[in-house]
């Protein structure tokens, strides 16, 4: 569990240093190897993701609430770079609405196992792998056509549009696995009111 921990929160700093990046109006210094850590990191986290798109997925209340601090914490981080930057907020507010609906989507085609050694879900493997993979692309464009991280180490910043563009993918997937952590809560604690007496 601690080491899963670390690693979200590497993955989210990881994240939020990508965001910030991109919306720096000015070049700031920085070591040469900071892409190359911040790509893997990123790809770590990536790979977990999709990992954990397929198969038997433990459903762990304690484990879904972490998760659900740690984007929650995440989200704030998006407002306020939305509030520091008023472009986007439209990408925000779209993001965030697109991934709880896409949520809602997935969380009709999943699968629940309700058992005495523990219960589970099965996601659909192909809704957030997707999103994943969107993200995935998103950022592979970012490193290989606009420099590894605009605006760091003398690079120029990106253009407002490609900023928006990464920011509402990113608002995309946290608002996709909030609202999908939160509806797992949900269908369990309804699963196990109905049982109880």
């Amino acid at each position: 569990m601690q080491a899963c921990t670390a690693l979200q929160l590497a993955s989210g700093c990881a994240l939020l240093i990508e965001v910030v990046a991109m919306l720096t109006p000015v070049a700031l210094p920085t070591p040469t190897a900071t892409p190359v850590v911040i790509f893997v990191i990123v790809s770590l986290m990536v790979f977990r993701r999709i990992r954990r798109q397929f198969g038997r997925q433990p459903l762990n209340p304690k484990r879904i609430a972490g998760r659900l601090v740690f984007l929650g914490i995440v989200a704030v981080g998006l407002v306020v770079v939305a509030v520091v930057q008023p472009d986007l907020a439209l990408p925000l507010g779209a993001g965030l609405c697109g991934g709880a609906l896409i949520a809602g989507i997935n969380l009709r085609l999943t699968r629940f196992e309700w058992a005495p050694e523990g219960d589970a879900y099965y996601p659909h493997p192909y809704v957030g792998a997707a999103l994943s993979l969107l993200l995935v692309g998103r950022l592979l464009y970012r490193f290989y056509v606009l420099g590894a991280i605009p605006g760091v180490g003398g690079r120029p910043p990106a253009a407002p549009a490609q900023a928006a563009i990464t920011f509402g993918l990113v608002a995309l997937l946290v608002g996709y696995y909030v609202a999908y952590a939160s509806s797992l809560l949900v269908v369990r604690s309804r699963h196990h009111r109905t049982l109880a007496p």
